[in-house]
């Protein structure tokens, strides 16, 4: 700990001292500029705030509560198609960014057209700007780059810099853990990235990624299970595999035809299988509850509800909507992913777009928002 750290830190209390005085005052145009003061002041500014204010009265403590909350904003907040959604209201906020904008790493890459921008999440800050690569068809997030489809094919680049990683002719693919892709084209299966590799066994139909396993599913139905850090092959499951997550050391979910199921990649063995699962669902997984949002590819309607990893017993089911239209004409995409305190469902469809929000513990529903 330096001379110098310990006088930013004296300073930076000083600040907000002052202005958490300012935050006792009756008067409420008081009260508000301190507000902004120290929303203006950053996120570094919670640790000294939070400690501060300790000690103050319950009231003012509240007040410091609603700045925090203001300050941690990213912990209640998604990007998606183009706007901002607050998940606690279900409001949103037109921005800069186009519909195909993707957070990854600390960062929102923003794909269109014309360009194709990075920025960082929290401040705002132009980071890079690259050249289109191609007509747009879609953007994929993997753990430290983005995925870009082109009638071509797929461009991948990194999140960090703009750099192209590498270009593939496939229009199959799925990030994997560590950064790098799973991907199916012309020759077979190939892992893209920093530790490459390729098995030439036919073109796969679909392809999966879970942890330290990747799958394959051939015309015929079946699926291949992979080591993902090797390509070797691991053994040949009598399901599909459209989407599959890990859960646990040896636990795989694969969501087939219709199906869930909890398979031991170890000895290839059932523990469970959930029938009338949609075949577009994405499981997330955490600890020993596994959220599902159970959809199929053409219909807008949507199930949400969480399972027990270890034996698939219903935890709770959730009032998710989706759009109110039986049929999609061309896809319907719902995601589920951890933001702050919530769970939060996005879809994007033909009929409309939606971000919903949902209490984990209960699946009681918190904010609702869809496209005008």
């Amino acid at each position: 700990m330096t001379l110098l750290w310990l006088l930013l830190q004296a300073a930076t209390d000083d600040g907000v001292r002052a202005q958490l005085e300012r935050l006792s005052s009756a008067d409420v145009e008081v009260r508000q500029a301190a507000e902004a003061a120290l929303v203006a002041m950053g996120e570094d500014v919670i640790a000294p705030l939070e400690r501060l204010a300790a000690t103050a009265d319950v009231e003012t403590r509240g007040r410091v509560a609603d700045v925090v909350r203001r300050l941690r904003w990213w912990d209640h907040v998604v990007f998606f198609r183009g706007r901002k959604i607050d998940l606690r209201r279900g409001s949103a906020q037109a921005t800069d960014y186009g519909p195909h904008a993707r957070v990854v790493g600390g960062r929102i890459v923003d794909v269109t057209a014309t360009s194709i921008r990075a920025f960082d999440l929290r401040s705002g800050r132009a980071l890079w700007k690259t050249e289109p690569v191609g007509e747009l068809w879609g953007v994929e997030a993997g753990e430290s780059s983005i995925a870009i489809r082109t009638p071509k094919g797929v461009t991948c680049l990194d999140a960090a810099d703009g750099r192209a990683l590498w270009t593939s002719p496939a229009h199959r693919f799925e990030p994997l853990a560590g950064g790098d892709w799973l991907v199916a084209d012309g020759d077979g299966l190939a892992r893209k990235g920093s530790t490459p590799w390729a098995v030439k066994a036919g073109q796969p139909c679909f392809v999966a990624a879970a942890g330290p396993w990747a799958l394959a599913t051939g015309p015929a139905g079946h699926s291949r299970l992979l080591d993902a850090r090797t390509g070797k092959e691991l053994r040949t499951l009598d399901n599909a595999a459209y989407r599959a997550v890990q859960a646990g050391d040896d636990r795989l979910l694969v969501v087939g035809r219709r199906t869930l199921t909890a398979y031991k990649p170890s000895d290839g063995s059932i523990f469970w299988t959930r029938l009338e699962v949609g075949e577009a669902s994405r499981p997330l997984v955490e600890g020993r509850r596994v959220y599902v949002a159970d959809h199929i590819a053409m219909c807008c309607g949507i199930k949400l509800y969480a399972l027990d990893v270890e034996t698939s017993e219903t935890l709770w089911t959730a009032q998710a909507r989706g759009i109110p239209t039986e049929h999609s004409k061309y896809r319907h995409d719902a995601r589920l992913a951890r933001v702050g305190p919530y769970l939060v469902l996005t879809g994007e469809a033909a009929a409309g777009d939606y971000v919903e929000a949902f209490d984990s513990a209960t699946g009681a529903t918190v904010s609702r928002w869809t496209s005008p």
